[in-house]
């Protein structure tokens, strides 16, 4: 796995995963979104335009999760049905987008992985979900729990210190998908 601290390899690897999952993901789940085009000239902007209805579309980003947070269950959460979400971004995203809609493209590729010593495991799972900002604050209000991430205290490259861990179960499915083979 590539260091987790590389900011701007995970940058890049996000820009491929809302080409791929605008192309390839969301209709095959029914739904019509494209890469927002303010994202030409500020590479910061949200990420996709979710069309909700013919010509009206909702700020919506992207976040692509493929390892499971195995250590979940030292906070009384379930890792195989665990999403991370940073601290920073709510904060940023109710500031500048309070209206916008957060998609979690969850694939787990990695379902096991050994930690001191012992081997945690989860199913296999690909599916979509989504929450709006307002309903992701709601959430954190009354279930916050916090993971700061140890290896970032004293981080340089803008990574976030800290994530909030979120059930997959509060958010809202918009679909699951065949697990890769």
């Amino acid at each position: 796995m590539h260091d987790t601290e590389d900011r701007a390899h995970w940058f890049a690897l996000g820009c491929e995963q809302e080409a791929a999952f605008v192309t390839d993901t969301a209709p095959h789940l029914g739904v019509s979104m494209c890469v927002n085009p303010a994202k030409a000239r500020d590479k910061y902007a949200i990420d996709l335009l979710w069309e909700t209805s013919p010509g009206v579309h909702v700020l919506t980003d992207l976040k692509t999760q493929n390892t499971p947070f195995f250590s979940a269950r030292r906070y009384g959460k379930d890792p195989g049905r665990t999403v991370t979400f940073n601290l920073k971004d709510l904060k940023r995203y109710e500031e500048r987008y309070p209206q916008a809609r957060v998609v979690f493209h969850v694939c787990w590729t990695q379902t096991q992985m050994t930690i001191r010593g012992q081997t945690y495991r989860v199913p296999p799972l690909h599916g979509v979900w989504w929450a709006d900002v307002p309903g992701i604050r709601a959430i954190v209000d009354r279930d916050a729990v916090q993971h700061a991430y140890q290896r970032r205290v004293n981080d340089t490259q803008g990574n976030a210190k800290g994530s909030y861990l979120l059930a997959l179960d509060d958010l809202t499915l918009l679909g699951l998908l065949p697990v890769p083979t």
